[in-house]
């Protein structure tokens, strides 16, 4: 019999349904025949015959095939990422005897090169798979090959995890995105059930005295407005003891600053020219009319520092006539918010100047009696005028919920805007405390004679408690005012 030329290892990959696996090389017995078995993570196992699988045909020299695996085997049918492994393994040796005889067997000296050429090709096989370790060098090849398929196996399940935190990811940004999508309804709920209540309160019309309130409210508001613009450009930077009275003069110290108004820039705000004082400056006290002092450059003003009568200045938009005839109207001073610019007059017109008023002083039995600084270094950053008027637009993004019959703190000011449902004869009010002990009642709604909705709101100020009383289905929520709180 001659020997093909070919490698006695079989490899076969599963797909999770073949039971039938070939080999093309002659084995003479079953223990001839290895089988192994590779995991998914390359962990190799050797298979035992007739208990994990049979093998069909012994002693053709073009090979059979195995049935794998058997009832008995504990491993199922091969995977798609599992392998089968059929090599030959035969055992080095020589066990014919040739000696001189005119009866020579030139068979068995055959099957003797046969099985020799056999042994060469498994031993060529491997040698061609192994581990090449120098001379010298203390490696063993099996050793290093039990630490790269462990290394594998590390490496496999980081992979694994890494990809199942990817998926996490993704859920967790799938989540998010629904959480938001949630928040956003709800937001849109509430603005139009919000509208609906606003636009049924108009309606059906507010108790006079809320309405009173309110109007009072956008009242201050509009003054909030005006003082601000008035005094946005003021004292920026007053030393220590910056004012000193005594009963005939008083002295501005050395070392005041001040931005002087100058008009305003295209977006709104206020530009402004800055001035020191680089001396102390000493004015003689009018004992005739409480004063405002201004201060303005040297260049427009000598001594830098000038008195007009309280009653002689005007904050409006509009040119003011003076009337004050007890002054003589011979110095008054008129500040326009939307031009960021004070006017002075002289009796005969007005012009223009570059000024700020930087203090108060009142005059009581002729002598004098106190003085206010102005220094509202705190309204710098508000002279956007659009921001100001928001002042006294309620927060509706920071609208909170409350329960009716709590009593509720109140730490800013803002808005309370409620509903309740109540019977003929029964009115649902607000009570208002400053202390809760004393309650006063703040009524709302009209005299029906039917069971309806009723709606109210009040404004409150820091340092209120209040609590609903009487009704049903109520609905209360505090809205803070913009601005500062």
């Amino acid at each position: 019999m001659t020997v093909s030329s070919i490698v006695p290892v079989n490899n076969h990959k599963g797909n999770s349904s073949n039971k039938q696996f070939d080999f093309d090389f002659l084995i003479e017995n079953e223990n001839e025949l290895v089988v192994s078995y590779t995991n998914s993570n390359g962990v190799i196992k050797e298979l035992e015959e007739g208990i994990d699988y049979s093998i069909h045909q012994i002693g053709n020299k073009n090979g059979s095939y195995i049935i794998f695996p058997l009832e008995t085997s504990e491993y199922g049918v091969l995977k798609e990422d599992e392998q089968l492994t059929l090599s030959l393994s035969l055992t080095i040796k020589q066990e014919s005897e040739f000696k001189n005889s005119s009866y020579f067997n030139f068979e068995i000296l055959e099957w003797t090169f046969d099985y020799i050429v056999r042994i060469l090709q498994i031993i060529d096989r491997k040698i061609s798979r192994c581990l090449k370790v120098n001379e010298g060098s203390d490696a063993n090849p099996d050793n290093l090959m039990t630490e790269i398929n462990n290394s594998k196996i590390v490496t496999d399940n980081a992979a694994k995890i890494a990809t199942q935190m990817r998926d996490e990811c993704v859920n967790n940004k799938n989540e998010t995105n629904n959480i938001r999508k949630e928040l956003n309804g709800k937001i849109s709920e509430f603005n139009t059930t919000y509208e609906k209540c606003l636009n049924e309160i108009l309606d059906k019309g507010i108790d006079t005295r809320a309405d009173v309130e309110f109007s009072n409210i956008t009242k201050k508001a509009r003054a909030m407005f005006v003082q601000s613009s008035y005094l946005s450009n003021c004292i920026t930077d007053i030393p220590e003891k910056s004012v000193e009275f005594d009963e005939m003069s008083f002295t501005i110290k050395s070392g005041l600053k001040v931005l002087l108004p100058d008009g305003r820039n295209a977006d709104g705000t206020i530009k402004s020219v800055e001035l020191i004082l680089d001396s102390d400056k000493t004015e003689q006290i009018d004992k005739t009319l409480n004063q405002t002092v201004f201060i303005a450059p040297e260049n427009i003003v000598e001594n830098y520092i000038f008195q007009v009568p309280e009653i002689n200045v005007y904050v409006q938009e509009s040119q003011p006539e003076p009337i004050h005839e007890e002054s003589n109207d011979k110095d008054c001073m008129w500040y326009c918010p939307s031009k960021a610019k004070w006017q002075r007059y002289n009796n005969k017109e007005w012009s223009e100047i570059q000024c700020t008023p930087i203090l108060k002083y009142k005059i009581e039995s002729d002598e004098f009696s106190s003085y206010i600084p102005m220094k509202p270094i705190e309204l710098l950053k508000r002279s956007d005028k659009s921001e100001i008027i928001d002042w006294s637009i309620p927060d509706y993004n920071a609208g909170v919920t409350k329960v009716w019959t709590d009593a509720n703190y109140v730490n800013q000011p803002g808005f309370l805007l409620w509903r309740a449902t109540t019977a003929s004869g029964s009115i649902p009010v607000m009570e208002i405390s400053f202390d809760k002990k004393t309650w006063t009642e703040i009524w709302t709604g009209d005299n029906q004679h039917a069971t309806q909705i009723r709606y109210g709101y009040l404004f409150v100020c820091p340092g209120t408690y209040y609590k609903g009383v009487r009704g049903y289905n109520q609905y209360l929520v505090f809205y803070p005012l913009k601005g500062e709180r």
